[in-house]
């Protein structure tokens, strides 16, 4: 039994009940007891099964990370500085993809609900199925209008033509009086 668990007391010499003893069993199923079964004694075992188990685990999360401390702590700095430039590396490499399927959309005016769709291991890859998705759409070779982005209202001539009274700070003034 685990160091800690406790039993029920023992039967004083003469009771009605018959030791329990183990037979021999497949590994990983329950053994089978002989003599008759006691449900506090059980339910009592159980419970001391369960607290065990449970320091157990709290003593292996302690080891394990008292573990990584101390591996850490034998890491020389080039191994750390090595694994921050791994890191640094992975991310940027995650970011200039990301970049990448961003500049193929927008080139071919693939709609952002898309962009799950454009992957590839370089940039060719992705412009290629960048095209593709946009020949498919109906969307190739139009860029998508920015929202919000104002449409010129073009007119003729340079704006030269304006009244210069309608700058005058004066004349100005006086339609504002006017007008309260």
């Amino acid at each position: 039994m685990a160091e800690g668990v406790t039993d029920a007391p023992e039967a004083p010499q003469g009771a009605a009940e018959a030791p329990a003893t183990e037979t021999p069993t497949a590994e990983g199923s329950a053994p089978k007891w002989e003599g008759d079964f006691n449900p506090d004694r059980a339910a009592r075992l159980v419970d001391n099964l369960r607290g065990d188990n449970a320091k157990l685990k709290e003593t292996l999360g302690d080891l394990q990370k008292r573990l990584g401390e101390k591996e850490d702590a034998e890491k020389t700095e080039l191994q750390r500085i090595i694994e921050r430039a791994e890191k640094a590396e992975r991310e940027a490499a995650e970011h200039r993809t990301a970049l990448t399927v961003a500049k193929a959309a927008r080139e071919h005016g693939v709609p952002d609900e898309l962009l799950g769709f454009l992957s590839g291991a370089n940039e060719e890859e992705i412009q290629a199925k960048a095209k593709l998705l946009a020949e498919k759409l109906g969307t190739a070779g139009k860029t998508p209008e920015l929202p919000g982005k104002p449409k010129p209202k073009l007119v003729p001539g340079n704006g030269s033509d304006a009244d210069p009274g309608d700058l005058d700070p004066h004349a100005i003034a006086e339609r504002i009086r006017a007008r309260y």
